[in-house]
């Protein structure tokens, strides 16, 4: 079925806000009814929550937050105007509008789940939250007059980068800076709930509730210290600041809530398991036809989601693209992601059980009907 008559699109690439963010469960469902359903206090709603989401979570603190993206904005409000709600209301149209560090390595590059060089356009998160992008090299160069540091880990392939923010993290710490981590799409693994800011040393650590946790899509889970996080409060909805643009419904509250205990109740070995027998399969598959597969333990952002890489005969992009294009233009549609060395990236994470040899026999459709009229993917040329 689709949804106003609009063709129907199989996920295999990603849990992307563009497709839609992740599918909700019954579960999920359910307490998002409930709570449309009932009136009550949004903000004493937001102190049980928030309180219920630390405790399941490990933190000292959590928020929920309307996404990711705005969760970094109004992080960053929060540690220019703090609790102050005279200052949080100015914001941004106040004169005052510190720096936020960010490092060069974030500022652009090869981007995950592209394939091409791109900007980092959640840096605009910043600049709506109150502050002003500067470009730091080196822990050494952060500034006591940073008002924070933000990072954006599994963007951009970077070796160590656990290990990187440490570092800046440490330095930040002494010089009394805020780190707030935009960890969008890290998790799973569910350690990674706690790992930013109860092991690498981040203030704040903001979640997409609509990627791999399996919430909402206009959710984003907000944990760390309890000062920080009351300070989000203030600079958000329901009260006037920049996060009052990003309110959050009772609706998505639930609906967060629920979605964050069942993922850590799910057994994560079992799920990645059942994922990696689908990638095997298609591997097989793929393989029978003389196409060169690499089987990726992780997803593009490095999340603990295995996926296939399945190469275009000619191993040119032009190819690879001309075929994504093919599944897309399918009925129904096939999503899937590009990757490096003219590659086709297949993810299982989203997919129904029933889609795993639609998507196979899309792929090999497809790449045969691009063969078909291209010299450069014989059919010997595997």
């Amino acid at each position: 079925m689709s949804l106003l008559g609009l063709p129907r699109v199989i996920n295999a690439g990603a849990a992307q806000s563009r497709l839609g963010g992740s599918t909700l469960s019954r579960r999920v469902l359910e307490a998002m009814a409930r709570a449309s359903t009932e009136y009550v206090d949004i903000e004493a709603l937001h102190d049980e929550v928030g309180r219920r989401l630390a405790e399941a979570t490990g933190n000292e603190s959590a928020w929920v937050s309307a996404g990711s993206a705005a969760g970094v904005m109004v992080a960053v409000a929060a540690t220019i105007a703090g609790p102050d709600p005279e200052r949080a209301a100015a914001l941004p149209r106040s004169s005052e509008r510190p720096d936020v560090a960010v490092w060069s390595g974030h500022l652009g590059g090869q981007l995950a789940g592209a394939d091409a060089w791109h900007p980092n356009d959640y840096l605009n998160s910043i600049a709506a939250g109150g502050g002003a992008v500067r470009v730091v090299e080196h822990p050494r160069e952060l500034d006591r007059a940073d008002a924070a540091f933000v990072w954006f880990p599994g963007m951009f392939p970077h070796e160590d980068e656990d290990g990187m923010l440490r570092l800046f993290a440490d330095a930040a710490r002494q010089l009394g800076i805020p780190v707030v981590v935009d960890a969008a799409d890290q998790v799973p693994p569910r350690s990674r709930l706690t790992d930013y800011t109860r092991v690498l040393g981040a203030s704040l650590a903001v979640f997409s509730g609509g990627k791999g946790i399996g919430g909402p899509t206009s959710s984003g889970l907000v944990v760390g210290t309890a000062e920080l996080v009351a300070a989000c409060r203030t600079n958000s909805g329901t009260e006037h600041g920049v996060g009052r643009t990003a309110k959050i419904g009772r609706e998505e509250l639930l609906g967060l809530l629920a979605a964050v205990e069942e993922f850590l109740e799910r057994d994560e070995d079992d799920e990645y398991a059942e994922r990696l027998a689908v990638v095997n399969e298609w591997s097989t598959a793929f393989v029978a036809h003389r196409l060169a597969v690499y089987a990726d333990p992780s997803g593009h952002c490095g999340q603990l989601v295995p996926r296939l890489l399945v190469r275009v005969p000619s191993g040119l992009r032009d190819c690879r693209d001309d075929v994504i294009g093919r599944l897309w233009d399918r009925s129904p549609r096939v999503a899937v992601l590009p990757a490096p060395g003219a590659r086709i990236a297949l993810s299982p994470q989203l997919l129904a059980p029933d889609e795993p040899p639609e998507v196979a026999r899309a792929v090999l459709e497809s790449i045969a009907a691009h063969r078909s009229g291209c010299s450069d993917c014989s059919a010997d040329s595997a």
